[in-house]
């Protein structure tokens, strides 16, 4: 399982645009929320699971390591 790392979890992947390490969280957009990987310096960067209604149901699902997409 990833390591949390201020509230973030870091997955051994790197930025294609920058070369930052990515970091694996919860966001958002119209759709809902999701589990993706997240630059510091670009932004969002990928989607990784499917959508969920809430916050909280998406953040059990990084925080349990168990989610589809």
């Amino acid at each position: 399982m990833p390591q949390p790392d201020n509230g973030n979890y870091v997955m051994r992947r790197i930025c294609m645009i920058c070369g930052t390490a990515l970091y694996l969280r919860v966001m958002s957009n119209d759709a809902g929320y999701y589990i993706g990987f997240y630059c510091p310096q670009c932004g969002p960067y990928s989607r990784e699971s499917d959508y969920y209604s809430s916050r909280e149901e998406a953040l059990y699902a990084l925080n349990t390591n168990c989610w589809n997409y």
